[in-house]
């Protein structure tokens, strides 16, 4: 019997558990639930909600101030009956000063205050929820095998950019508010000092009958000069009254830094569209970008409403990064993360008509047409160039790597033109980027006498760490490929890895079969890379990783013997040194070292300073 009692006991406890663990939220329903519930304000909101309670306390303060300090009383010369002096301090209180009804004021200006913010966060409840509910329930960690954020994250930003962009009610609705609040704020100052006068909070005042009035008949004995009244509540209604245009100060500052923070520019949040495209051209990751205040026309930004609030959704995006930085950041770089995959889809979808087989002059125009387009998108001024060597003033990539070919015959005095055939070799160009873009989307754009027959893209992405597939191939077309694997590749099984480099992803870009003239088998021969560029990174310890993927394509022999090596790296951002930010990477042997140059390229706008180095791979 007692073994059933103990279970019985045990099972009932066991449920009790259960079903406070089921009741109990989890963590990111608990972040959820006070993001969606308490929805935070701004901190000058808040302060402007603070400044309202304080002046309803400072209302009731004075109320019960009141209470507690007894009514007014006036002093009647000579011996008054009790009906006499009551009927005397019942006609004087029509005679009280303005500064008697402060408390009244204190209470509506509390009201006014208060209400409008408010009614103004009840009305959009729904779409705070809506809003704030998805944006905390997005994962703010990459997918490793992946290494890009999940398809569940981007489906939020997505639609939240949808719904939201297309309206300007709570954007709109905010100012009106904030105007609204700083209209009382400012008019409870003015109308504070207008009616309520320092000398009129004197606790004693003289109490005046008028001639016209029937009680004097009956009270001719009175001196009027002679009744004085007083009043001690005034002492702490100039308390109360001092003490509220302290609290209209400070809400003053807030409404104002309120309604400046609603109109100005918010650079480091909203530029995510400028940012995608300078990450784009320039081979450089988005948080990489500094901007040069100084030089920024700000009438000018603020009149084309250029990275300033203009919508719903730039207005929720900066409310969820002030209320939660995390996902506030991951939002950013998803937004960065569309714009280039869109742009990059856009130039995939060109540059595979320029691929295909069909009328080689209409793609010949086509191809000047995308160009241009990409031209056109990296700006139209003429950025001067310094470099050691005779080059052509340059303003964006294409023609930085333009300009450092065109000269590849009088930096090495080489007398055979790198672009001439060669036994019928092809052209190869070989990319190397550590989780940035890379150049590789724009060298098939490049306007030369012959373009690249083959671009292979390798990335060595630090979020890619799939250890089932530790090397991801991609074929876009037949003649452009990308590579990607994880840069710590040292750490893992170095033959493993190299093998599928070696015999899966380099053979599949670089080894083609062509049949014997004499008996028609087929014989396996290798595309020998040209051109290899490596863009900029910023880890030092990815200097081995670059060394170790050279040599391997040396040893592999996948390396033409009159390649050249460009390498970018950055000095300058926007007029900001980044000399300790980036790696500045030279090569070992064989490798020889041509004239330094020195490119200011536009960037979408933004200048980036590169210090180019080239090498070449055999001496002349």
């Amino acid at each position: 019997m007692a073994d059933n009692s103990l279970s019985l006991f045990e099972r009932i406890r066991s449920g009790i558990s259960r079903a406070a663990e089921y009741f109990t939220p989890r963590p990111r329903d608990r972040l959820q639930d006070t993001a969606t519930s308490k929805f935070p304000d701004f901190f000058w909101d808040l302060i402007t909600s603070y400044v309202a309670t304080a002046v309803f306390g400072l209302a009731g303060l004075d109320i019960a101030s009141s209470l507690l300090r007894g009514s007014m009383h006036c002093f009647v010369p000579g011996e008054p009956t009790i009906r006499q002096n009551d009927f005397i301090n019942e006609y004087c209180r029509h005679q009280v000063p303005p500064t008697y009804y402060v408390p009244l004021f204190l209470f509506v200006e509390g009201i006014l205050l208060g209400s409008v913010h408010y009614v103004w966060k009840t009305v959009h409840y729904g779409k705070f929820y809506t809003f704030l509910r998805q944006a905390t329930s997005m994962d703010r960690h990459k997918d490793s095998k992946t290494g890009e954020y999940s398809t569940d994250t981007t489906n939020i930003v997505r639609n939240l950019e949808r719904t939201f962009k297309r309206s300007q009610i709570i954007y709109l609705t905010y100012i009106a508010k904030v105007v609204l609040q700083l209209s009382v704020v400012i008019g409870g100052i003015l109308i504070s000092a207008w009616v309520f006068k320092v000398d009129q909070f004197h606790t004693r005042f003289n109490c005046s009958f008028e001639s016209s009035s029937r009680e004097i008949d009956a009270l001719a004995w009175l001196d009027s000069s002679k009744i004085s009244c007083s009043l001690p509540v005034l002492r702490s209604h100039l308390a109360a009254w001092i003490i509220n245009y302290v609290l209209l100060s400070v809400a003053v500052f807030s409404c104002l830094y309120g309604l400046v923070w609603s109109l100005w520019v918010h650079t480091a949040r909203l530029n995510y569209s400028e940012a995608a495209l300078y990450s784009l051209l320039s081979g450089i990751h988005h948080i990489h970008v500094y901007h040069k205040w100084r030089s920024i026309k700000w009438l000018k930004v603020l009149f084309v409403r250029k990275f300033c609030i203009c919508n719903d959704f730039n207005f929720m995006f900066l409310k969820l990064a002030r209320l939660d930085s995390g996902h506030g950041t991951v939002m950013k770089d998803v937004l960065v993360s569309i714009k280039m995959q869109n742009k990059l889809q856009e130039l995939n979808e060109q540059l595979n008509f320029i691929a295909t087989e069909g009328d080689s002059q209409l793609k010949s125009a086509f191809k000047k047409d995308v160009r241009k387009e990409v031209l056109n998108q990296q700006g139209s001024k003429d950025i001067p160039t310094t470099c050691n060597c005779p080059s052509n003033v340059s303003k964006n990539i294409l023609e930085v790597i333009e300009d450092i070919l065109a000269n590849y015959q009088e930096m090495t005095r080489r007398t055979q033109d790198f672009f001439a055939e060669r036994n019928g070799q092809e052209l190869v160009a070989f990319d190397l980027s550590i989780g940035m873009p890379g150049f590789s989307m724009f060298i098939p754009l490049l306007d030369l006498k012959r373009p690249f027959d083959t671009v292979v893209s390798f990335n060595f992405d630090p979020d890619y760490q799939n250890s089932k597939v530790p090397v991801l191939y991609q074929d876009f077309t037949s003649n452009r490929f990308n590579i990607r694997t994880q840069p710590d590749i040292f750490t893992s099984d170095l033959s493993s890895i190299r093998k599928k480099l070696d015999e899966e992803a380099l053979k599949k870009c670089l080894v083609y079969s062509e049949h014997s003239e004499n008996n028609g088998e087929a014989i396996q021969k290798k595309k020998k890379a040209n051109l290899i560029i490596v863009g900029p990174f910023t880890d030092e310890d990815r200097r081995m990783t670059v060394h170790w993927f050279l040599s391997l394509m040396i040893y592999s022999e996948f390396i033409a013997e009159e390649a050249m090596l460009i390498i970018f790296n950055p000095l300058e951002v926007d007029g900001k040194s980044v000399k300790g930010t980036f790696v500045d990477y030279w090569p070992t042997v064989p490798w020889y070292q041509a004239p330094l140059l020195e490119y200011t390229v536009d960037c979408g706008g933004i200048e980036v300073k590169f210090k180019v180095s080239v090498y070449l791979h055999k001496p002349i």
